[in-house]
């Protein structure tokens, strides 16, 4: 959303020692600008640049990477599943086994409630038509076409369970999912006989959307635990387990919106930024504001106001990682991380960026500017969205640029 504004500057001139000045900016000591000052005294110039190329992004659907699996309605026409895939079982313990579980353990957000009676089946996948990546297989449950019939059936339940079967196992009561598995499946994987393309996991009652922890929460890992008798350690009958982590999982829906997104080159009042569509936002003000290389550059922030009504933030907090473009968003998305990451909560109404040590790299002409990237994490609640607003929002509350000059006190005219 390019506007026809140009960039104003609110000048301030407040004079300080070099002594304040190397204390407030101790964080950029790295920066080659940044260095011990001449003399005593030194003066800001402050210019607010509200004027910025904002654009909403679509990028390529990435399910995986997530804290979260998801399976159920998130509305009517966007269901969740669940790939799943485990290593082969040792089968020499078939001939003593107990009983063989999968267990995923649920992920609640906000206020949600336990829901124990919530029905999953759990589906074999036949052919190897996918490609098991944590970038995404691009999949939804609609390319299942062979899956028919569930190969078991599990319920959500409130129990005691073996929690961080990895590290140091102790029981605790949580709220899981635990769907039997037959051990000839198992038998068959091991030798062979059938390939391993792993589970599709979905809900079976039309209930709305719940989580459950990934293997990247290693702690609370989906596993499958393989509980056999063993007679053979101290002589007694013993009921022991053995457990087998996920080597791939990650959620497959659909990547459509279900929020409107504005066109582009409209005069929206924001953009959205969120992990299940891919909604992503860039921004520069590049095209309307050159850097002053005539002085020094002590800090600079960027000020993203939050439109909290157009949002939706269920787990409470969503984090995002920024990114600086490495050439001209027409050529290409060729990109280096320049935050790793940004926490929000609700509780405030604007978010705030060091980009100190970026402007005075640009007025140094040590890099380009081709604009910033921001990018959901998917740590939290994937289907939560933010709304930042754009230059083009009514009143103050507009996402906007300002950079603090400095110059030798001796030296203003």
């Amino acid at each position: 959303m390019i506007t026809d504004r140009f960039p104003r500057a609110l000048r301030v001139w407040p004079v300080v020692t070099a002594s304040i000045l190397v204390f407030g900016l101790s964080h950029c000591e790295q920066n080659p600008l940044i260095v011990a000052l001449p003399g005593s005294e030194w003066v800001f110039e402050t210019e607010v640049i509200d004027t910025l190329d904002v654009q909403q992004l679509i990028r390529t659907s990435a399910h995986g990477n997530s804290l979260t699996l998801y399976a159920g309605q998130e509305s009517d026409t966007r269901e969740s599943g669940i790939l799943i895939k485990f290593p082969a079982v040792d089968t020499t313990l078939i001939p003593d086994y107990e009983s063989v579980e999968l267990v995923l353990i649920r992920r609640t957000f906000a206020d949600e409630f336990p829901e124990p009676g919530a029905s999953f089946a759990v589906y074999t996948i036949e052919e190897d038509s996918l490609i098991w990546s944590e970038s995404d297989t691009g999949a939804t449950i609609a390319d299942f076409t062979n899956i028919i019939d569930p190969y078991s059936l599990g319920m959500l339940e409130v129990s005691t369970l073996i929690v961080d079967a990895n590290g140091a196992a102790r029981d605790s009561v949580v709220e899981h999912l635990s769907i039997p598995l037959d051990t000839l499946l198992l038998h068959e994987w091991a030798h062979g006989t059938r390939a391993n393309n792993g589970f599709l996991l979905k809900r079976e009652d039309a209930g709305g959307l719940i989580g459950f922890h990934s293997r990247r929460n290693t702690q609370l890992s989906p596993y499958i635990a393989f509980s056999y008798h063993d007679t053979t350690t101290d002589g007694r009958d013993t009921v022991r387990s053995r457990y087998y982590f996920p080597t791939a999982d990650l959620s497959v829906y659909p990547a459509s919106p279900t929020i409107p997104i504005p066109p582009a080159g409209s005069l929206a009042e924001y953009i959205l930024l969120d992990h299940s569509t891919g909604r992503s936002g860039y921004l520069n003000f590049g095209p309307y504001h050159e850097i002053d290389t005539t002085s020094m550059v002590a800090g600079a922030r960027l000020i993203l106001q939050v439109n909290l009504e157009a949002s939706s933030l269920d787990a409470g907090q969503i984090g995002f990682r920024v990114f600086r473009r490495l050439e001209p968003r027409e050529e290409g998305d060729s990109s280096a991380v320049l935050i790793e990451q940004v926490l929000y909560s609700p509780q405030a109404d604007s978010i705030i960026l060091n980009l100190g040590s970026f402007v005075a790299a640009l007025a140094a002409g040590s890099i380009e500017n081709f604009g910033l990237d921001l990018q959901v994490l998917p740590r939290n609640h994937d289907f939560d969205y933010l709304a930042i607003r754009t230059p083009n929002a009514a009143g103050n509350k507009r996402t906007r640029l300002e950079i603090v000059y400095s110059k030798p006190f001796q030296d203003l005219p």
